[in-house]
């Protein structure tokens, strides 16, 4: 079986391009105190998933976060499924 695999390139966009997705099934605003927490303690490790229009597709809630502590840039990941 071969496998392929595509990278995965990194870029840091302004917070505000990317865009929250409202069909996300996690409804977890209450969480985004301890994510604060979180990314004080530790910083931002993991980035957000983005289509290339900004659309988020895993990261809501550390974009929520971010927003939160006046972050106003944020790496993602642009999902190599997206068409450029």
């Amino acid at each position: 079986m071969t496998q392929q695999t595509q990278s995965l390139e990194l870029q840091t966009w302004p917070i505000d391009h990317l865009i929250l997705d409202a069909r996300n099934p996690r409804k977890n605003d209450d969480a985004v105190d301890r994510m604060c927490a979180s990314i004080r303690e530790f910083g931002f490790k993991v980035p957000v998933l983005a289509r290339s229009g900004g659309e988020v597709v895993d990261g809501h809630l550390r974009l929520k976060a971010a927003r939160k502590l006046g972050s106003w840039r944020r790496r993602h990941r642009q999902n190599p499924r997206d068409p450029v």
